[in-house]
């Protein structure tokens, strides 16, 4: 099936440590994410210390996800998650894309 990239930045935007997730899922995410991922590769748990005093660093996120005869039709979903709880800071995105590789064929000739 087709090959979906897609590539963003992140950085920790706050003056602690920050948790994040970037991913294809088949349908809206729920607040209980509950709903699971699609991507090939695995569901990258980013992690992002940022202090005060440092400058901002900008990171790169990808993930992949190669679609099935089953996903035909269907919506495909990408996730910008920022996990919060009282410890943790937020994480920004930016510069998001998905580029969607066409299906490769194979012609066998007898």
């Amino acid at each position: 099936g087709a090959v979906y990239n897609a590539s963003g930045l992140y950085a920790g935007a706050g003056n602690s440590f920050a948790a994040a997730r970037f991913y294809f899922t088949s349908n809206k995410q729920t607040a209980g994410l509950t709903i699971q991922p699609k991507s090939d590769n695995a569901v990258e748990n980013i992690h992002v210390y940022h202090n005060s005093g440092a400058k901002k660093q900008w990171f790169t996120a990808t993930a992949v996800y190669t679609a099935t005869a089953a996903d035909a039709g269907k919506p495909l979903y990408l996730n910008l998650e920022s996990k919060r709880n009282i410890a943790t800071a937020l994480v920004a995105f930016d510069n998001i894309k998905v580029d969607r590789c066409p299906m490769t064929t194979t012609t066998t000739t007898t």
